[in-house]
């Protein structure tokens, strides 16, 4: 994936949503954070429209960075959309390695009382 990412954007070609998503998680998995937030950016400058898992991988590079305000600032982008739960859960692994647990318990209860009949919470 990150070959053919290469060779995208030497030719300056056209990229499809779906293999943002392959690429940002590629480099993600290869610990090739700032390689994700750059194909996030030449995504971003192409008017790429982003999707709910577009936001959760790269959420998840935030975590493995350590990058507590570059991942609030994709939340709020993500935000714009109708944010799946998935997001939501992306967001409070980054609070929990940054160790923002007042930010952590917000995202939770916010996840908990808007997405409770898709996760199967049982209530008590």
């Amino acid at each position: 994936a990150v070959d053919v990412y290469k060779e995208i954007k030497s030719r300056k070609m056209e990229v499809p949503p779906y293999l943002i998503n392959r690429f940002l998680h590629a480099y993600v998995m290869l610990g090739q954070i700032e390689n994700a937030y750059e194909v996030w950016e030449y995504a971003s400058s192409n008017g790429m429209q982003f999707d709910n898992y577009t936001y959760s991988i790269l959420i998840h590079a935030c975590a493995v960075a350590r990058d507590f305000d570059h991942g609030k600032r994709v939340l709020e982008e993500a935000q714009k959309i109708d944010t799946h739960f998935v997001v939501l859960g992306s967001f409070i692994k980054l609070c929990g390695v940054c160790k923002q647990l007042s930010e952590l318990t917000f995202a939770y209860k916010k996840m908990i009382s808007r997405f409770k009949s898709q996760i199967g919470m049982i209530e008590y």
